[in-house]
């Protein structure tokens, strides 16, 4: 390779791809963050229980207090899958958390670049605030695929309406196929087809002539399809149940009350700042384009708007359904008020020469290689580098030397634990000991998790509640107001205490060899520092 050649390369850089790198280097950044998923864990006992046991389960086998309740593991593959991937390493979860949210949102801008006329600087700067608002619901857990899944669904069917690509829909099946078993969000897939459908009859009972012919092939096509998909959602090892775990889900109002990320944003959150802005940003673009809302687009606007209003879980599926029709709009607003080449990149280049700004100049490639080397130091630092535990999960919260106790000790009996710590509990101790509660909230229904709140929450008589269950020893976080009150109780004895958590036995004969060795030195321990409120 010639010198000259050498050159022309280095040169290459240009701000156009630099501005892609690091559009794709600040998701990767936000990807990479440790996961702090309280879920994960009793995701990862799930996949070892379906490969150790070779079986599907439809009862709760992990706690004693919904003991063979119904429920099923609606996403088992993503399970065994987290499992496998972690028997490599924790930073190898890490990693395939990374490639799903990449890969999803390289997706989301192809499908919004060619929307928007192949605005390439306005593509950029839709994905990036889509990206940031999304970001809160990056979890390590199976809605990852749910995500991709959307975003190739989105996809395809702007192909196929805005292109008129017919074969792309083929793919729908096959992805229909591996997500009803991956997540349940699947219904999100069979909605996006179903609304596409609908509109597509809706539109041909106003059409005659030629264009009614057309309208009329591409109903049937796309009825074809549906059907077809529709059947593939079968194809699971809970076949039609799948769908009546919909409901039941959709149905839970313990955990609509309780569990933050199923609640509306808050508005006082930063992101959801930038949820808001892109909110008006979309109302704008279509008022203001020329191009009339189709009635597809007229209907997502209007459900994920909603969805997105009710939960912010939903979030990050408003921004990948989204994102196409704000740059759809926007793109056509540009190009009507700044001529063909568009606003944005008549204002990026007001100031710059074409030559200097698209790195032809020497001067502007040396900055951008420059740019370039600080964002893959960046991006090194910021990605875990060995498989520890620590390294690539936010452990933080977990009470590890307080199950260290455990198990060392063999403490018997049944356990009361809080709903956080359920997931990492049945990670970790089962099956020697089953949970109390964790956060598969299906499997222990409204009414008992409802009981539940009126402890934690010291209701009236929750006393009564609590002794029901006939729990011997209680690992509890310390600095809730629950361990103040049996710190005080006669008949509960502390003998563990640290920083996140504290452990409670009952005071009985078959205890009394814990409590003679473990209760002066935890109380001890319990004197500095003080207790805490809240929390």
């Amino acid at each position: 390779m010639g010198l000259e050649e050498r050159e022309s390369i280095f040169y290459k850089l240009k701000t156009k791809y630099l501005l892609f790198i690091y559009l794709f280097g600040f998701i990767f950044y936000l990807a990479s963050r440790k996961c702090g998923s309280f879920d994960i864990w009793w995701h990862l006992r799930a996949g070892q229980y379906i490969v150790s046991q070779k079986i599907f389960p439809f009862y709760n086998t992990f706690s004693h207090t919904a003991l063979f309740h119904p429920w099923i593991a609606y996403s088992w593959l993503t399970e065994i899958i987290f499992y496998y991937v972690s028997v490599l390493g924790f930073n190898w979860l890490i990693v395939l958390k990374i490639c799903l949210i990449i890969t999803t949102f390289i997706v989301v801008f192809k499908t919004t670049y060619l929307a928007s006329n192949k605005n390439f600087n306005l593509s950029i700067l839709i994905i990036f605030f889509m990206a940031y608002i999304s970001s809160t619901s990056w979890l390590l857990r199976p809605q990852l695929f749910s995500f991709l899944f959307t975003a190739f669904f989105v996809y395809i069917l702007n192909e196929f309406e805005y292109d008129n690509r017919k074969k792309v829909l083929w793919f729908i099946p096959l992805i229909m196929l591996f997500w009803v078993n991956l997540h349940i969000y699947f219904v999100i897939g069979l909605f996006l087809i179903f609304i596409h459908l609908f509109c597509s009859v809706f539109k041909g009972w106003f059409l005659f002539g030629e264009d009614e012919e057309n309208e009329i092939k591409k109903q049937r096509f796309l009825l074809k399809i549906t059907l077809i998909s529709l059947f593939v959602c079968f194809i699971n090892p809970y076949t039609y149940r799948i769908f009546l775990e919909v409901i039941r889900l959709t149905g839970q109002q313990w955990a609509r009350a309780n569990i933050t990320e199923l609640q509306s944003p808050n508005f006082h959150c930063i992101q959801v700042r930038f949820f808001e802005i892109m909110l008006f940003l979309l109302i704008f673009s279509l008022s203001v384009s020329k191009k009339r809302p189709s009635l597809i687009e007229v209907i997502l606007f209007i459900a994920f708007t909603y969805q997105a209003l009710y939960s912010i879980r939903d979030l990050p599926f408003w921004a990948i359904v989204m994102s196409p029709i704000i740059g759809r709009h926007l793109g056509v607003f540009f190009v009507e008020f700044k001529g063909n080449q568009g606003f944005v990149e008549n204002k990026v280049q007001t100031g710059f020469s074409q030559k200097s700004i698209l790195g032809g100049d020497k001067k502007y490639s040396l900055i951008n290689w420059f740019l370039l080397g600080i964002l893959i130091v960046i991006v090194g630092f910021s990605f875990p580098r060995d498989s520890k535990l620590e390294s690539c999960l936010d452990m933080e919260k977990i009470p590890l030397e307080a199950v260290t106790f455990i198990k060392e000790n063999h403490l018997p009996g049944k356990m009361f634990n809080s709903f956080n710590w359920g997931g990492y509990l049945i990670y970790s101790l089962y099956p020697e000991w089953k949970v109390f509660l964790d956060g598969r909230t299906q499997a222990y229904g409204d009414e008992f998790l409802t009981g539940c709140s009126d402890i934690w929450s010291l209701s009236l008589g929750w006393e009564k509640k609590f002794k029901k269950y006939e729990t011997n020893f209680i690992l509890w976080p310390r600095k809730l107001p629950l361990t103040e009150i049996f710190l005080l109780m006669d008949n509960w004895k502390l003998i563990y205490f640290d920083d996140i958590a504290v452990i409670f036995i009952k005071d009985i004969p078959q205890n009394r060899i814990f409590i003679s060795k473990y209760e002066e030195k935890a109380k001890e321990k319990s004197k500095l520092p003080p207790l805490e409120k809240g929390g």
